[in-house]
């Protein structure tokens, strides 16, 4: 509905128009009660729909963020866009989510980022369901806080874990580093991560802690001019970290903790204690082929046929020279195979 403001003035302004013509009269009076009339046209026709233009930045960032912002707001219409839509490459790990309703809006959140370097498409429509697409792609580093972030749990209940308790337990962890570590002024302690294991229903805290030193000027280098003070902020390494807070007894108890280590140590051992029975595995097999005990296509059953025969020898040590003894041996062998069940 066209609407009219100020319509009893030399100007006015005109609202609600569609595609048409418009005609407007406009009636002027004089003091002399005298008056002149004179009509004005609007024309309006529907301009031609350009297509949307999807535009959207690459994005780089370091862990441990735990979140990533994918932003499109920058693309445009010409007549607005009504409609978004992010979506991830198949090859993107699905540990990384979008945050609620994101991916259909002009800023994506994203959460659960690993390390790499991730595609994602963005599509826009605009008013007549016209569409443009573009892809970003999120790179993911890690950086030297997440190297040295130190992993902890606790034995608690995840509701329990409030802000009440997380500023107190921040709290006695930057005291106590404090204390430890001689050469900081101050350490601070910063949560990255604050979760829940499922398997066990404890508590996930994943932190890293910041060596901070206030260097004041001399008296002789101010020489009257005020100078401030400068702070230097470095990293502490995770294996002293560990290593402070496993000898503070009365914290451990105190906040439920269960067990403390380095990030990375973590992940390193679980890396390193499955390629190290995969090697085992491996070895054991070489060796009993090296030794002739198997043959071509052998099963499992020929290598625990080794195992016995090395046992029974170990036992029942005979001359070399012997060949009676040689033979009994063999015997002895498989006798000793015949007691073992391979079903």
């Amino acid at each position: 509905m066209l609407k009219i403001v100020n319509q009893d003035r030399s100007k006015c302004t005109l609202f609600g128009f569609q595609e048409g013509v418009y005609r407007f009269r406009l009636n002027v009076t004089d003091d002399g009660g005298l008056w002149g009339s004179d009509d004005a046209y609007i024309i309006l026709i529907r301009s031609k729909n350009e297509a949307p233009v999807a535009k959207a930045k690459d994005l780089t960032i370091t862990l441990p963020a735990s979140v990533a912002f994918l932003n499109g707001s920058e693309s445009s219409d010409d007549a607005g866009i009504v409609r978004w839509l992010w979506t991830a490459h198949d090859d993107v790990p699905a540990c990384i989510t979008f945050l609620g309703n994101s991916k259909v809006e002009s800023v994506a959140i994203l959460t659960g980022l690993v390390p790499g370097t991730f595609l994602f498409d963005l599509a826009v429509w605009d008013h007549s369901d016209v569409m443009n697409a573009t892809t970003v792609a999120l790179t993911i580093f890690v950086g030297m806080p997440h190297l040295q972030s130190v992993e902890m749990y606790l034995k608690k209940q995840f509701g329990e874990f409030t802000y009440r308790v997380k500023n107190k337990f921040e709290e006695r962890l930057s005291a106590t580093l404090s204390s430890q570590i001689e050469e900081a002024n101050d350490v601070v302690v910063v949560f990255s991560s604050i979760d829940e294991d499922f398997s066990t229903g404890r508590i996930r805290i994943v932190f890293q802690a910041e060596r901070v030193n206030i260097a004041f000027p001399s008296k002789r280098s101010m020489a009257g001019i005020s100078q401030q003070r400068s702070e230097k902020v470095t990293i502490i390494e995770a294996w002293e970290i560990v290593k402070i807070l496993r000898s503070e007894t009365t914290l451990m108890t105190g906040f439920s903790v269960d067990s403390i280590d380095a990030l990375c140590n973590n992940r390193y051992r679980k890396r390193r204690r499955t390629r190290k029975a995969a090697v085992n595995t491996e070895r054991r097999l070489n060796e009993t082929k090296s030794n002739g005990y198997v043959k071509s296509n052998r099963d499992s059953s020929s290598y625990a046929l080794l195992l016995a025969a090395e046992s029974s020898s170990s036992e029942s040590k005979t001359s070399k020279s012997s060949k009676k003894s040689n033979s009994s041996n063999r015997r002895f062998i498989s006798n000793s195979a015949a007691s073992f069940d391979f079903a």
